[in-house]
């Protein structure tokens, strides 16, 4: 059996945030899904780049796909960082 774009992601939709006990897919966290042959590639946008559950997710998308037909899975972590209202998220300069 050869995974699907539609079995990918019915297979994502049962990996769960470990913090937020709620699916990847309904958080927005999978990004650039693409099957292609037997392979799945994707995007997994974490909250924090420093997500401790970080291998705890990849274990568990891994699984899933493999489970759902893929011969290869790669995938790559983003993060998603939220600043607070007013803060630049540039270089700082000395004053």
């Amino acid at each position: 059996m050869e995974i699907t774009l539609d079995g990918a992601m019915a297979a994502l939709r049962k990996v769960m945030d470990p913090e937020l006990h709620r699916d990847i897919v309904s958080l927005g966290m999978v990004k650039d899904l693409k099957v292609e042959g037997g392979a799945a590639s994707l995007q997994v946008e974490l909250t924090t780049p420093a997500c401790p559950l970080k291998d705890t997710i990849a274990k568990d998308v891994e699984a899933a796909l493999r489970g759902a037909g893929a011969s290869r899975v790669d995938l790559r972590f983003g993060a998603k960082v939220r600043s607070a209202p007013g803060v630049s998220q540039g270089a700082l300069t000395p004053g």
